[in-house]
């Protein structure tokens, strides 16, 4: 119910006002392989044959201005090892009370937004898994 009502609402959102709408859409992926050498071990779910899918994921982040100071965003994520099933990570409205203060409103991922790159991403680390 709450994934319809999310939908629901970036749709309004995106249609709302289409002559000023501002979209921007970003993505990102993370395409991981892995295999054990051996046929009796496993190890972070990966057995002896070649696997793109375990940990693999790709998201794309739609962000849209509906007017004055207000504004849409949501990330839609499908991981390799749930079929690619997409789901919203998080979505959320913000409204801009100052240049320096913004109020957000939805589904929110602790710890906040930047996260991301660290989390999903890896963008931050040179290694695929962090030790």
């Amino acid at each position: 119910m709450l994934k319809r009502s999310v939908l629901a609402a970036l749709i309004t959102a995106a249609c709302c006002n289409t002559a000023q709408a501002e979209i921007e859409l970003n993505g990102f992926a993370s395409i991981k392989a892995g295999m054990t050498m051996g046929s009796d071990e496993s190890l972070y779910g990966y057995d002896d044959k070649l696997d793109f899918k375990n940990e693999s994921l790709a998201a794309l982040q739609i962000k849209s201005d509906l007017g004055d100071k207000l504004s849409v965003t949501a990330q839609l994520l499908g991981r390799g090892s749930e079929d690619w099933d997409l789901e919203f990570e998080w979505a959320f409205l913000s409204y801009d009370l100052t240049d320096e203060l913004r109020i957000n409103a939805g589904r929110l991922r602790t710890p906040f937004y930047k996260y991301s790159d660290f989390r999903d991403v890896g963008y931050a680390y040179d290694w695929s898994r962090v030790p």
